[in-house]
């Protein structure tokens, strides 16, 4: 305060009025040129769950250049998606691919040794604009957020869905569900 006030008085301008509006101005600058670099219209998906050993416990498919993934054993997964396009398609769209996720959730999934592979043969059948797909056993402590969604909780949608016998009957293999996840292309 001292220093503000010496500076008014003896004209040196520490901290006054025309040094304030300097430095605003600098850091206004300084946040147009971040915003013009990094504003994006994509939106992202980020899982973090515990470690799974193999296959059997999560697996994914996913377009070229769309995630990123980072596993270390005895410790926590993560996985980043981007989805290009979410922020930018119509509601009716968005609709489409919950649509196709419910119709996932309703029938189940098959029981198998593991799953590597699968998530691709499931957006497939049940989604046209996919970019990610992946599979996360129950039991394994996912948390998921998404990051620049401005239309719903997640660029895409997901699902709790269960495992059934061929017969289709519940089964209570690896936590009796899978967290399945489509993201948008």
């Amino acid at each position: 305060m001292e220093y503000q006030v010496d500076g008014m008085f003896w004209g040196k301008n520490g901290y006054g009025p025309r040094k304030v509006l300097g430095v605003m101005q600098e850091v206004q600058k300084m946040i147009a040129t971040w915003k013009g670099e990094y504003e994006v219209s994509d939106s992202f998906g980020i899982l973090v769950y515990n470690d799974c050993a193999g296959y059997d416990h999560h697996s994914y498919s996913y377009k070229p250049n769309n995630a990123i993934f980072s596993y270390r054993y005895g410790k926590c997964n993560i996985v980043v998606f981007r989805s290009k396009l979410w922020n930018s398609i119509s509601d009716k769209e968005r609709d489409r691919f919950e649509n196709g996720m419910i119709r996932l959730q309703n029938t189940g999934l098959p029981i198998k040794k593991d799953y590597k592979g699968y998530p691709e043969e499931l957006a497939k059948k049940y989604f046209s604009n996919w970019g990610f797909m992946g599979m996360v056993a129950f039991k394994r402590d996912l948390s998921f957020r998404e990051a620049n969604t401005k239309h719903r909780q997640w660029p895409g949608h997901w699902a709790k869905v269960q495992v059934n016998h061929a017969d289709r009957k519940f089964c209570d293999k690896y936590g009796e569900y899978y967290f399945v996840l489509g993201g948008y292309l």
